[in-house]
Order: structure tokens, then sequence, then C-alpha cells
């Protein structure tokens, strides 16, 4: 079977499912809210190296890589807790972190 190449219209759906399902999990296990705009969705469709054969495994795992470690990391620091509220934003071509309840923000590399 032959798959067409993921447009980018596609991914960016892929990343708001992806996404929404990451904050779906943190309200429900940490009370933590998640939020994005589609600046952030563009910007993991820039990060990413899609191809037919490898379908959306790959942004799941730059999503983990971006978004979920830097988010878990700065919970395990204590950065963020219970309540907090994080907004993703993307600042100098980066995709940051920021907690409404923290002093710091969570940076991906």
């Amino acid at each position: 079977m032959v798959f067409s190449p993921l447009g980018k219209d596609e991914l960016m759906k892929i990343a708001r499912l992806l996404l929404t399902a990451s904050s779906s999990a943190l309200e429900t296990t940490r009370n933590i809210t998640l939020r994005f705009d589609e600046e952030v969705l563009g910007h993991l469709v820039e990060q990413g190296t899609f191809d037919a054969a490898s379908g959306a495994r790959p942004m799941r795992q730059l999503i983990q890589r971006l978004v979920e470690t830097p988010v878990s990391d700065a919970i395990l620091r204590g950065e963020v807790t219970e309540g907090a509220r994080i907004r993703l934003q993307v600042s100098n071509g980066k995709l940051i972190a920021r907690a409404s309840r923290a002093e710091r923000r969570a940076e991906a590399t």
C-alpha cells in the first residue's frame, strides 16, 4: 500500500490532537492546564521531518522532546505545581512553556 505524504494541514491537525491529549493528561493527573495556539502548531510542523512511511510517529516524538519533557522536568524541579497554567509560545524560534505559578520558564532545546 502506498501512502501520500502528509500535508501541512494534516500535520497541524495531528499536532493539535497530540497536544490536546497531553493537555488532558496533565489536567487529569496534576490539575495543570496546558494551552497553545496556531503559532505553536506551525512551529512543531516546521521543526519536524515527516514522511509517508513514518506517519504521525515523528510528530509524537517531537512533542515528547519539545513539550512533554521540558514540562515534566519543570514539574520535577518544583517550578510548576498542581493547579498551574502553562502557556506554550514560540519565542526567538524556540518553544517556551510559561507557567502562571512559576518564576522560571521551561525552554525546549
